[in-house]
Parts: C-alpha cells; sequence; structure tokens
C-alpha cells in the first residue's frame, strides 16, 4: 500500500488533473487511517509531492486542504513520530501558500500548533510546529523590515502566544 501511494504522488506530479480529481482523492484519504505507519506517511507524501514539485492547480490544493485539514492535523498526533512530521511540513506548505486560510476551526489550530510545546515527540516535529505559529504571526511577515524594533515585537507575540497556550487564557 505505502509503494501504491508512492506511485500515486509520482503520477500526481505528471498528471495532476488526473489524480487531484474528487475520485481519486478518496484512495490517499483512506489509507492515512492506514494500520501501519509507513502507509500513513506514503499517504502525507502523496498529497506532499505535487506541491513540492510545484504541478498543482492552486483552486484544487486548497480543495484538498479544506476537505483534509482536519485530517492532516489528526496526523500530527499519530503513535509515529514519521507520520507526526509529514504531516506537519505538508501543514506547513500549505499554510505558506496561504491554502489554510479558509480554514475556520481554531480546535484544528490549537492542535497543530501545540506540537511546538509538546515534550513526548521529535525536535524535528516541534520545531515545524513552530515554523507553523510563524506564520501566523503577522509581525513575521516577508514584508515587515528586520528591525530591532520588529524583533522585539516578534518576540513578544511569540511569548504571548506561549503565555497564552500555556496559561489556557489571555496573560497582560
Amino acid at each position: 500500500r505505502a509503494y501504491s501511494m508512492l506511485a500515486r504522488a509520482d503520477f500526481s506530479v505528471i498528471r495532476p488533473d488526473i489524480f487531484f480529481d474528487k475520485k481519486y482523492l478518496k484512495y490517499p484519504g483512506w489509507t492515512l487511517n492506514d494500520k501501519e505507519a509507513v502507509v500513513r506517511t506514503a499517504a502525507l507524501k502523496a498529497f506532499l509531492r505535487p506541491c513540492q514539485s510545484g504541478s498543482y492547480d492552486e483552486n484544487v490544493m486548497d480543495g484538498v486542504a479544506e476537505k483534509f485539514a482536519t485530517r492532516f492535523a489528526d496526523c500530527t498526533l499519530d503513535v509515529d513520530t514519521s507520520v507526526q512530521e509529514s504531516a506537519l511540513e505538508l501543514l506547513l506548505f500549505l499554510a505558506r501558500a496561504g491554502l489554510l486560510d479558509s480554514i475556520q476551526d481554531e480546535e484544528t489550530w490549537n492542535q497543530i500548533n501545540l506540537r511546538a510545546l509538546d515534550t513526548e515527540t521529535t525536535q524535528t516535529v516541534r520545531k515545524l510546529a513552530l515554523e507553523f505559529i510563524i506564520e501566523q504571526i503577522g509581525a513575521f511577515d516577508d514584508d515587515v523590515a528586520d528591525t530591532d524594533a520588529n524583533a522585539v515585537e516578534r518576540l513578544n507575540q511569540m511569548a504571548g502566544w506561549v503565555c497564552h497556550t500555556l496559561g489556557a487564557g489571555d496573560i497582560p
């Protein structure tokens, strides 16, 4: 099943018009729930590979992100850290491409963000989750100049997020 998903990823790069059609999306969607971690990882890579190669239609990927965002977020809590890492790589790509902007579910966002503070996972998962958080903080936007004042603002916003998260509420 893992080899099938990786082959599907290769075909998705060649013919995204076919393999990102609704009737074909159900297969990698199903394998996100497979009992074997290697298959779940391959399914996530089947979604990620066309994105990394640049061979995707933004409108189609927006639909994919909207349909599977919750499931991708669930994969960040998988028992296998390679699945967690692959899920965060995919979610980070989608966030950077602006394909998660339509997702309004705070629970999904929090589930992903909290991986940055999880001591029970790998450094890679925590790093990817932190990058995911940074994508959401306005002070880190590319168009913001690198000045001392902006660096302080970035730290303040990041510290504010950590305090809010650890304190389960707003902390002045």
